[in-house]
């Protein structure tokens, strides 16, 4: 027993040297250890030398093909089932399974033999230790960047329980923070898994973490992805909101405001958010026009936290009685400004257009809209995406209400949006839409007449 304690603790020594572990697993240290493991599997000391070789051997990213293929992901399960209370063995048990599951050619292997729930165990027996948290949420992390089925799997054993078990009783420890976050961010890639993950708290957890490190971006990354991914399930759109999902995105942009992942995802939830009607007053009410538009600023070259905030403004446009405050606070010229910038984008476009055209459905927005160039930004919108009907439909319906205004007559016809939806009719002489607007469009100029507009 002596000579395979200290054969192991040497294989363990040589395998922290960087340049040994390929040669160390080429020449079969792994398999020696594993056998010293299994022939003294009683003795604490053989098994903590044995696991931590194989952990030092698995920071290698070759060699985990050939150390899988040779179970060494079994060995130190069986070796923390077996010393269940060792916090050491369970230290390197799931540093190991962690380092296995970054290949992800490993990833069905490992949920297959058990792997998440061998981690989810150790994480359980020795919940005080920072350590074992760390590692046992690293290696969850890793494992839910698997395939669906897996990743169902892993949400139906109770991964998102465990890490949120972690992380409560590691609350001040950011690394575990962070994995916890990313484990229910991947956990919510998954459609299947939004609904059961914010029944079971999933949202409270990342906005616990995101409060409790509120300095730290990576963090705040992966909080605001998780909330993102679980706020695309239409169901989740009331809960979310009771718990305050956006409160928190925007406090996370606001303190990481120059951080173009955060931007993206706290616009995100808002957008997802604001698609709920009951939503859009108390979204207002605590400002995400105003948090969507700084992000749209702060980030203005950045397409994908454009398409974003602009999602977001044309939702919260459509519920009654906002027009006007969405108004006052420049949600018109922040969707203009976005447009300009990516105008070759047709989902900036589109979301443009349609914010445009639901706050020129207000009396009171029409010739300030028109006074502030809103006409010319559709107009530019459409014949940037002249083949694109989706574009072309609240383009003209944005003319169309602004026409409505007899004020508006004069720079309209001077800056040619009559020339404009006649090409756009033109175009998509097959669309009805198109064309009624257009038609609207023009009699409304020549005729100067002044009732009814376009309500989306």
């Amino acid at each position: 027993m002596e000579v395979s304690r200290a054969g192991c603790r040497a294989l363990a020594n040589l395998a922290l040297a960087t340049d040994a572990r390929g040669q160390l697993v080429r020449d079969g240290a792994h398999t020696a250890v594993m056998a010293a493991a299994r022939a003294h599997a009683g003795d604490v000391e053989v098994t903590r030398a044995a696991c931590g070789a194989l952990r030092y051997l698995t920071r290698a990213a070759d060699n985990h093909v050939p150390l899988m293929r040779d179970s060494t992901h079994a060995a130190v399960m069986g070796a923390a089932r077996a010393h269940a209370g060792d916090v050491e063995v369970a230290r390197h048990a799931c540093v190991t399974l962690s380092n296995l599951a970054t290949t992800d050619d490993n990833h069905v292997s490992l949920v297959r033999d058990g792997a998440h729930t061998a981690v989810m165990a150790a994480a359980r027996a020795h919940d005080d230790d920072v350590e074992v948290a760390q590692a046992a949420c690293g290696a969850l992390q890793n494992l839910t960047i698997a395939d669906d089925i897996e990743v169902v799997q892993l949400l139906h054993d109770g991964a998102h329980t465990a890490v949120m078990a972690a992380a409560r009783a590691h609350a001040g420890d950011v690394e575990v923070a962070r994995r916890l976050c990313g484990v229910l961010r991947n956990l919510a890639f998954v459609a299947d898994n939004c609904v059961p993950l914010v029944r079971d708290g999933a949202h409270t957890a990342v906005m616990a973490a995101a409060r409790a490190h509120s300095g730290n971006v990576g963090v705040a990354r992966r909080a605001c992805a998780a909330l993102w991914n679980m706020s695309i399930a239409a169901d989740n759109a009331v809960p979310l909101m009771r718990t305050g999902a956006h409160t928190a995105v925007m406090a996370v942009a606001r303190a990481h405001v120059g951080d173009v992942e955060v931007a993206q995802a706290a616009c995100g939830v808002l957008m997802d958010l604001s698609v709920a009607v009951d939503n859009a007053v108390p979204l207002m009410q605590a400002g995400a026009h105003i948090a969507v538009m700084a992000a749209a600023r702060a980030h203005i070259d950045d397409v994908e936290v454009a398409r974003y905030a602009c999602g977001a403004l044309q939702s919260l446009s459509i519920a009654d009685d906002i027009e006007v405050p969405l108004m006052r606070a420049g949600a018109h010229t922040a969707v203009m400004a976005a447009a300009r910038v990516h105008a070759d984008d047709a989902d900036v476009a589109w979301a443009a257009c349609v914010t445009l055209w639901n706050l020129a459905v207000a009396t009171d927005n029409r010739v300030p809209l028109v006074r502030d160039g809103a006409h010319t930004a559709v107009i530019a919108a459409a014949r940037a995406h002249i083949d694109d009907v989706e574009v072309a439909r609240p383009a003209c319906a944005t003319l169309w209400n602004l026409a409505v205004a007899a004020d508006n007559h004069v720079p309209l016809l001077r800056d040619g949006v009559h020339t404009a939806v006649m090409a756009v009719a033109r175009v998509h002489a097959g669309d009805a839409e198109v064309a009624r607007a257009a038609n609207a469009v023009v009699q409304y100029l020549a005729s100067g007449n002044e009732s009814g507009c376009v309500v989306q």
